[in-house]
């Protein structure tokens, strides 16, 4: 039953109580972190996807962009996100296989991922799909929230028109938004 207040405040409302840290619940916020990233990058939620990360990250794509990890702000890597997925007409992130490490107020976890990106074009396959997975390296905040402080893009595979994401970057700054 969930626990009332006993001074009547809550005028009868039921709440549920907190939940303290265990390696189960601690999973689960793990797995809703990873959901709450991908929900973010699709639906363009740049506010919601920056509460996905510490305030200094470390992102390595280069299995996907070759280059350097990226090493900076929060902020300054959802720019780069952004730059690209709002030249989109859509993406689609699946999430699959979650594995989780524990130690203390660390964490690592391994996400099997599949993501889809969309753009009409008139070069060829409007579609890029990239599969592979997510690596992550987490720590909990004092609050008992957890975040991402480095995360790597492992792919396993690819298929379609990668000129796509040429021109979707090139489209968001036509837009003036890169």
């Amino acid at each position: 039953m969930p626990a009332r207040r006993r001074d009547g405040a809550d005028a009868g409302k039921p709440r549920m109580p907190a939940v303290e840290p265990s390696p189960l619940s601690d999973r689960q916020a793990l797995t809703d972190l990873a959901g709450r990233y991908a929900w973010a990058v699709d639906s363009r939620d740049w506010p919601l996807l920056r509460t996905c990360f510490a305030a200094r990250i470390t992102a390595d794509f280069v299995s996907l962009v070759p280059g350097r990890a990226f090493q900076g702000p929060a902020e300054e890597w959802v720019g780069q996100i952004r730059a690209l997925i709002d030249g989109m007409d859509a993406t689609q992130h699946l999430l699959g296989q979650h594995m989780h490490w524990l130690d203390g107020d660390r964490a690592r976890a391994v996400v099997y991922m599949q993501a889809t990106h969309v753009l009409a074009n008139e070069q060829g396959d409007p579609s890029y799909t990239i599969g592979g997975h997510y690596d992550f390296s987490l720590r909990r905040e004092p609050d008992g929230g957890w975040l991402i402080a480095a995360y790597a893009l492992k792919l396993a595979w690819r298929s379609g028109n990668r000129a796509i994401f040429r021109l979707a970057s090139k489209r968001t700054q036509a837009r003036g938004q890169g």
